[in-house]
């Protein structure tokens, strides 16, 4: 992008503010801000409520399925196997196999 990059203090909607006060108007909306802005009150509601539960756990939960569900069913054509990306080889293998296991109706242990 060119220029020295500022550090970024804060966002919300389609603005950011560097540390030292001044605004700017996010053309690059990395990620979720693209969609709704930063800290839509509806995220930042959901996020706070799902925290509660924990952030993340290392293993196969029922939030990840949900996930897993929802993309599929706005995927129809993607296979079952692609929407599996995690950290590494042997956590690709165990989430794999725990969402089969979770879709046979069967308890998953390792």
């Amino acid at each position: 992008m060119g220029g020295t990059p500022f550090f970024t203090q804060r966002a919300k909607g389609s603005r950011l503010w560097d540390v030292d006060g001044n605004e700017y108007i996010d053309y690059v909306g990395s990620w979720g801000p693209m969609i709704l802005g930063h800290a839509h009150p509806q995220v930042v509601r959901a996020v706070q409520e799902a925290a509660r539960d924990g952030t993340s756990f290392g293993t196969p939960n029922p939030r990840e399925i949900q996930l897993a569900q929802l993309v599929r069913e706005a995927f129809p054509s993607m296979q079952k196997d692609s929407l599996r990306e995690f950290g590494h080889g042997s956590d690709d293998v165990r989430h794999s196999r725990g969402a089969r296991i979770h879709e046979a109706g069967q308890d998953f242990e390792i």
